[in-house]
């Protein structure tokens, strides 16, 4: 799987701009989702989306964040928001370097291959249960509880673990709340 530095397409100290096919064309209500998921990592000033070219604007405070903090998060934030880094273009731009494109899948593709290895994930943690999609949910919630109590736990232990811990427990809660944002 490719590494989310693969998909920056220019970084200068405190500002990252990230393209992926998967941010193109993404609704008003997932940009916000997006825009208030990553403005919810401690040091992050300003995110902006154009969904238009795919495109993912972060400015972050240095003194706050390091460039390799910020990568660990973005991967969190990409996984939890069940963005595919997998799939899209494969070069790491370059000074004066013309970026190449490795051929992106059409949507409906990424979106089954990212739902079929989800569903093999999900038998993992639930076996038991026969009916999909509450075997989705009691896994969604089985890795948030996982994820809560990690985070408790690392706090006793390592504060970076139980700061990457929380950032990914703050993303899995707010797409859990915004799947469920009717009956809230």
């Amino acid at each position: 799987m490719m590494q989310i530095q693969e998909c920056v397409r220019s970084l200068v100290p405190g500002r990252v701009r990230i393209r992926h096919p998967a941010l193109k064309g993404l609704t008003s209500e997932d940009e916000k989702l997006l825009v208030q998921t990553a403005k919810s990592v401690e040091g992050i000033l300003a995110v902006r989306v154009n969904p238009a070219v795919g495109s993912l604007l972060i400015v972050w405070d240095e003194d706050v964040l390091s460039q390799q903090e910020l990568c660990e998060a973005l991967e969190f934030l990409a996984t939890a928001l069940g963005l595919d880094v997998g799939n899209g273009t494969a070069s790491t731009p370059q000074a004066g370097a013309q970026t190449s494109a490795v051929p992106a899948w059409g949507k409906k593709d990424a979106a089954s291959r990212l739902q079929e290895t989800a569903d093999v994930l999900v038998r993992t943690l639930v076996p038991d249960v026969k009916n999909i999609k509450r075997a989705r949910r009691m896994a969604q919630n089985r890795v948030m509880l996982g994820l809560g109590a990690a985070c408790v736990a690392a706090l006793a232990m390592n504060k970076r673990l139980h700061g990457v811990l929380g950032y990914a427990f703050t993303a899995l809660a707010l797409v859990h709340s915004y799947q469920h944002r009717r009956v809230i």
